[in-house]
């Protein structure tokens, strides 16, 4: 459940509260109507929600399920191009100076100021 427009569909389903439009997650998301099928029928095989024809909403299970189960659905840290790949940085020891590299500096920011 880690993707993103799960995560998305759950969490506009849960803030309406009440039968909630789908197609505004299509406009508002730019979700593709296979996403919020695939993730509606996940909901409904789990009964947690409710569908009628183009709304949906999620029922006193649903509302309770993500409750249980928020940190796991919208406080997950799987995002691999956020990390710092530590391993080829040098680390200064404590009143060593630092000194940036040189081609990373904007030149005119400094001209400016004089």
């Amino acid at each position: 459940m880690t993707e993103s427009h799960k995560r998305e569909v759950i969490l506009a389903l849960f803030q309406a509260g009440d039968w909630f439009d789908l197609y505004a997650l299509h406009e508002e998301f730019s979700l593709s109507p296979a996403q919020i099928i695939s993730t509606l029928e996940w909901l409904d095989e789990q009964k947690l929600c409710e569908i009628d024809g183009m709304k949906a909403r999620l029922n006193h299970s649903g509302f309770n399920w993500v409750l249980k189960n928020r940190r796991e659905l919208f406080m997950q840290s799987g995002r691999k191009w956020a990390k710092l790949d530590s391993s080829n940085k040098s680390h200064l020891h404590v009143g060593q100076p630092y000194m940036p590299r040189l081609r990373s500096v904007d030149k005119d920011f400094y001209r400016k100021l004089s």
